[in-house]
């Protein structure tokens, strides 16, 4: 409450302030003003000029204003916003200015009402969404729904498969973005496959005519990010071009997490008078690298005999004082003493790997767009597009280990990391042609604009792993045929480095495709695919020719060659708006239909059919209609559908191929705006039904259900297992959107929104046991029937055991001392080195000795191992007391359930006044944004005996402020300096998440998210000319 009246003291007094007399600096014109302008501007043209009609031209808004004037961009009719039946919430630059945005998807979670990323797996990935971190297989979310990809210009998406982010997974740099635009409901018509919540849309930067300004901005914050961009435009009448370019570097609270990116815009404009055609050439390159959040959600101990933590949560241990030497609840030292000895912290808890988790992107989208005015009543606009994206994610790291344990070969606290990363090159073509007739009829009671269109879409993926192999001194990889597996080769091993009590950045060479030769200790390495291809094993179940699907030993990973998983997308439209009775109502009718094409590789040994082929139609439409009740005041409703096409590779836990989803969805509303333009906005009610949605479960939920055993994890029809569910949903709600320039100094905006959504339908899956292994008269066997010999010295145990990282002959460990067949009673011996350790949750084999000796004991009589996955709880021959009540069932949704991922109320307001006149105020600014968040709907997790629970995060409250000066220097030059405080009064909170599995029962399980970070400082100086 007090942070609320102090916020309240903050603002509220902007609205009395006046602009003195004498003004020395140029207030900012309002929207209608600029409006006025450019029609008087226009109206000077020849009037045989007909480029001025372009009804696809995207008009620019004020610079300094929140409210955009036109729809075009969002419905491609030339038509003032408030008077289309559409809602939407637009980011403006001048906006995007004052708040020092860096990225679209960071904008849309702190200022949007109803829009923003999705968490697909809260409990077990909170610590890896915070600011910085590589938001992968994440989705945007619109008004509680699936918002779909970020679409640019209108057009396409662009960036990776499955992920939203042009600039890198999860960032859209807003560098070369001159607005964004939230376009609220179902928009098949419109944008073709998006989500039923809602489609982002953001506009690019444009080359404008007969004009020339430019500007060059630098920005820096307390963690030490530092940002320069530099945007400048010339126009001539018939030629004009626009060029961009940043230089950022991103850092943030955690230690080493952050990445570096180069970007490069531009747009070349022609305007080619004779053939009355506009001809925007653009393109654009953007190269991100990143260091990634390591998180480790819990450390190995062995067992708990070894140390009570055993399995608990890096994270949960630091919340509750378990970090340290000394047990709080007994006084006593624990047994492997404090963690990291003693230097962990929440700023390094992430950052243990160093730069063992890389990512590299490198985007490339080049576009062409040629607007042609045939006549008076026809106009054509015709665009293609080429997308790029290469990604590589290397990853490998083993996590933070005490000495001697799970492999660590150190006499001390370290960190280890094998070499290994995916590739994976996503590419896309796009055309769209369209054609407006502009007509009028009834005696020109009624204008009309229809139009016709074709689009089509088409995109390739796929994978590559990679690893390192031993190589010679030329750098050739050695082939060993005295190893069996692997294709003899030699895979370099884990690498452990000494961490002290404080994360190493640079332990060894970097990896991934910048290093495709690396030398170890004097030894040569080679990048290379793990899962080779050779055309020779081209088999009908084996259409790539993979080794491991040749049935070469050893072998694993993905190899689609980069461009295997394909996707295409071709639909028509049509549409009309047509304004009748000089505007008093206006009418909004359309239809598309689309074709989709889905092709994926079959790379299990479960299938039969070597390529995996789909072919599905679906239709869209938009009815609308827009009345005019007073001259400023707009009622509309609006019934439109959706349809969304399955991601590529996006399997059900069970290895189910995805479906594609549709939404319908009504909406009622009101839009004002004012006489002199300085008041716009809308006031809608919702209702959203969306069918077999996609919705991202979360690896926690995959694994839960089909956990990666002994013998692998289960593949199902369509291949292997992912974390993509399809769920029949509704939801419903209200919104308020406004933005306003009360005084020439001062402009606001506000978006309030309420929403609630609930599940249609069950979603339920059976738990399944991959870790089968030979059984006879309750003890284990090699597979040809020998007994399975463990050592039971304790020493032996300690020093080999605990330590077993890779396959070993296991004579020569059992040759160190004595030796017993292992048993299931060895199994369900508490007390014992070889107790299962049963998950919670599942049944499934933890880390532990039994893990360990069941993997990697490898000899002249095979292995222990089955290789049977997808057996039932039911199965398991050690006891598992089920102590959650799952009774073999995993839930992962309930008929009746509110939907999650977003806040039931959602207020933003952001103000900002700039002072004029003949006093030492002038040219200052002062603004702020209070944004409240309340009844929260995090996520639901199960509790014991087979219940449901919903677990909702503190109701957020955050005030950030902002404090300017622009000065004008001469005629030519500007200068404005800029601080944004974020979070100004620095509220922000630790709190323990439940297990989604177990929900509180286990310790161990349990997770730690923050809630808001703490004040961060931004400045950020401007010169423009």
């Amino acid at each position: 409450m007090h942070s609320l009246l102090r916020s309240a003291l903050l603002l509220a007094p902007l609205a009395l302030l006046a602009p003195a007399s004498g003004q020395s600096t140029a207030p900012t014109p309002t929207a209608a003003e600029v409006a006025a302008a450019k029609k008087k501007e226009a109206e000077k043209k020849p009037a045989g000029d007909l480029i001025t009609l372009n009804p696809f031209e995207v008009k620019s808004d004020a610079d300094n204003s929140y409210g955009a004037l036109n729809s075009n961009s969002i419905t491609q009719f030339n038509t003032a916003l408030n008077k289309v039946p559409v809602s939407a919430d637009i980011f403006t630059e001048g906006f995007m200015r004052d708040i020092s945005a860096t990225s679209i998807e960071e904008m849309l979670n702190n200022y949007g009402a109803g829009a923003g990323t999705v968490m697909s797996n809260p409990e077990s990935d909170a610590l890896s969404q915070q600011p910085g971190d590589r938001l992968g297989n994440q989705t945007l979310g619109v008004r509680g729904l699936s918002g779909g990809a970020i679409h640019r210009d209108g057009f396409s998406a662009t960036g990776a498969a499955n992920n939203f982010g042009s600039t890198a997974v999860g960032v859209t740099s807003t560098f070369d973005v001159e607005r964004a635009e939230v376009i609220r409901g179902p928009q098949g018509l419109l944008y073709g496959a998006g989500g039923a919540g809602g489609t982002v849309n953001t506009v690019s930067k444009r080359a404008n005519f007969n004009r020339r300004y430019g500007e060059g901005k630098w920005r820096i914050d307390q963690y030490g990010s530092k940002q320069g961009q530099f945007d400048y435009n010339w126009g001539a009448d018939n030629i004009a071009f626009r060029f961009s370019y940043l230089d950022d570097s991103q850092k943030y609270r955690r230690v080493f997490i952050g990445y570096e990116t180069k970007g490069f815009y531009g747009q070349f404009a022609f305007k080619l008078t004779p053939l009355r055609t506009v001809l925007r050439v653009q393109g654009q390159r953007t190269v991100n690298e990143r260091i990634l959040n390591t998180n480790q959600e819990n450390i190995a101990f062995t067992n708990t005999a070894t140390d009570p933590r055993h399995n608990f949560g890096l994270a949960y241990m630091l919340r509750n004082g378990l970090a340290g030497a000394i047990n709080p609840a007994t006084g006593l030292p624990w047994p492997r003493g404090a963690i990291a000895n003693g230097g962990l912290t929440f700023d390094n808890l992430n950052s243990w790997g160093g730069w063992g988790g890389t990512e590299y992107v490198n985007n490339k989208v080049f576009s062409v767009a040629a607007e042609t005015v045939w006549t008076k009543w026809l106009s054509s606009q015709f665009n293609v597009l080429y997308n790029d994206y290469a990604s590589d994610n290397a990853g490998g790291t083993a996590g933070l280990s005490a000495p001697l344990l799970n492999g660590n070969t150190l006499n001390e606290w370290a960190n280890g990391r094998t070499y290994a990363d995916t590739e994976q090159p996503t590419r896309r073509w796009a055309a769209r042609g369209s054609s407006m007739l502009t007509n009028e009829f009834l005696k020109g009671r009624a204008q009309s604009q229809t139009l016709f269109g074709y689009d089509i879409e088409w995109a390739d993926s796929g994978a590559t792993s990679y690893g390192y192999y031993r190589a010679d001194e030329n750098f050739n990889v050695i082939y060993n045929p005295a190893i069996p597996s692997n294709l003899g080769r030699t895979p370099l091993p884990m690498l452990w480095w000494p961490v002290g009590s404080s994360p190493v950045k640079e332990p060894f060479v970097r990896g991934g495709w910048n290093s495709p030769r690396i030398t170890i200790d004097g030894v040569n390495y080679v990048r290379m695919a793990s899962n080779p291809r050779d055309p020779s094993w081209v088999r009908p179940n084996n259409p790539l020719g993979l080794a491991q699907l040749a049935g070469l030993p050893g072998v694993s990973g993905q190899n689609n060659d980069g461009h295997n998983w394909e996707n295409r997308v071709a639909g028509y439209y049509a549409s009309n708006n047509t304004s009748w009775f000089q505007d008093r109502f206006i009418t909004l009718v359309g239809i598309r239909g689309n074709e989709t094409f889905k092709r994926t590789p079959n790379i299990t040994t479960t299938v039969v059919e070597p390529w995996a082929e789909s072919t599905k139609s679906n239709r869209s439409y938009n009815l609308g209609v827009n009345v005019g009740v007073r001259d400023w005041l707009r009622a509309y409703y609006n019934l439109s559908s959706t349809y969304n096409t399955a991601l590529v590779n996006a399997n059900d836990p069970l290895g189910n191929a995805p479906r594609t989803s549709s939404g319908t969805g009504q909406e009622v509303g009101l839009k004002f705006n004012s006489r002199d333009g300085r008041i716009s906005g809308s006031v809608q009610y919702y209702s959203t039904d969306s069918k077999d949605e996609m919705i991202n479960a979360g690896t926690g939920v995959r694994d839960l259900v089909n956990p990666t055993g002994l013998n692998g994890a289960h593949n199902g029809p369509a291949g292997a297992k992912n974390q993509w569910i399809n769920l029949d949903r509704t939801t419903r709600g209200l919104e308020v959107i406004l933005t306003a320039s009360p005084t020439r100094n001062w402009r606001l905006r506000l978006a309030a929104t309420t929403s609630d959504g609930q599940n249609l339908t069950d979603k339920n899956y059976p738990l399944l046991w991959n870790d089968q292994f030979f059984v006879r008269n309750g003890a284990v066997t090699y597979q040809n029937g020998t007994p399975f010999m463990v050592p039971t010295d304790a020493a032996v145990i300690t020093t080999r055991i605990n330590a077993l990282n890779a396959q070993v002959d296991p004579a020569a460990i059992l040759a160190q001392g004595t030796s017993a067949p292992l048993t299931i009673a060895m199994m369900n011996d508490r007390a014992g080195p070889y107790w299962a350790q049963p998950a919670d949750d599942n049944g499934r084999l933890q880390t532990s000795n039994l893990r360990r000796v069941l993997q990697f004991f490898v000899g002249p009589n095979g292995t222990a191992l089955t290789g049977v996955t997808g057996l039932a709880t039911s199965d398991i021959p050690y006891f598992w007391s089920d102590p959650n009540g799952t009774k073999g069932i995993g839930v992962v949704a309930k008929k009746g359930e509110s939907t999650v991922g977003y806040s039931q109320y959602r207020f933003v307001l952001t103000n900002n006044y700039t002072f004029s006149g003949d006093h030492f105020l002038n040219g200052f600014g002062v603004g702020g944004t209070v944004a409240v968040g309340m009844k929260n709907r995090t996520f639901y997790y199960n509790t014991p005996g087979g219940g449901r629970e919903r677990y909702g995060s503190p109701e957020t409250f955050q005030t950030n402020l902002t404090v300017s000066y622009r000065h004008k220097i001469g005629k030519r030059f500007g200068f404005a300096t800029q601080v944004n405080i974020e979070n100004a009064f620095n509220q922000y909170s630790l709190g323990t998440l439940p297990n989604n599995g177990s929900g509180y029962t286990n310790p161990a399980n349990l997770g730690v998210s923050f809630y808001g970070q703490p004040r961060l400082y931004v400045w950020t100086n401007t010169v423009t000319f």
